[in-house]
């Protein structure tokens, strides 16, 4: 069945997953902090040859929660340094596009949902943020709420096949 590809995993003890950790189907975003247990875990599943992206955008380890992306591209916060974007830059599959979004809020991740099709995005985020998505990621992008919630990167998830959204 599918769930015999899927990994149960905590990081140092949170149970909030997508907070840290970036995956499409082409590669995943790490923090550097990964431990190198979690590394072979994740390795297990998605082969020894998925490409594993370690990352500390804005020195974080919540790489989930700051940046978006699918297979086609990522978007990275404006405060994002460019040492920073550089790593991923260089450590992305050539395909994929990668851009700073000049967007005043930083945690990309939790006002926006992705995947290599469609993005919800919260309101609040600027025209040319809407844009950026667009052309970066190749997807269309519907601005919308969940429920009376902007944050629609905290309260849905999408792949290319399903979603899953707050009640």
């Amino acid at each position: 069945t599918s769930f015999d590809m899927t990994l149960k995993i905590d990081y140092y003890s949170s149970s909030d997953i997508g907070t840290y950790i970036k995956l499409t189907n082409s590669f995943s975003i790490v923090p550097f902090s990964l431990p190198k247990k979690t590394l072979f875990k994740i390795k297990s599943v998605l082969g020894e040859n998925f490409p594993i992206i370690f990352s500390n955008v804005i020195g974080s380890r919540c790489q989930g929660r700051l940046l978006i992306c699918n297979s086609k591209g990522v978007v990275l916060p404006s405060v994002t340094t460019p040492e920073e974007m550089s790593c991923i830059k260089n450590a992305v599959p050539d395909n994929v596009v990668v851009r700073y979004s000049d967007e005043k809020l930083t945690a990309l991740g939790n006002c926006i949902v992705a995947n290599d099709f469609i993005g919800l995005i919260s309101p609040d985020l600027s025209q040319k943020t809407e844009e950026l998505l667009c052309d970066t990621l190749g997807i269309e992008v519907l601005k919308t709420y969940i429920g009376p919630l902007s944050l629609v990167g905290s309260y849905c998830v999408l792949n290319n096949n399903r979603g899953l959204i707050h009640s």
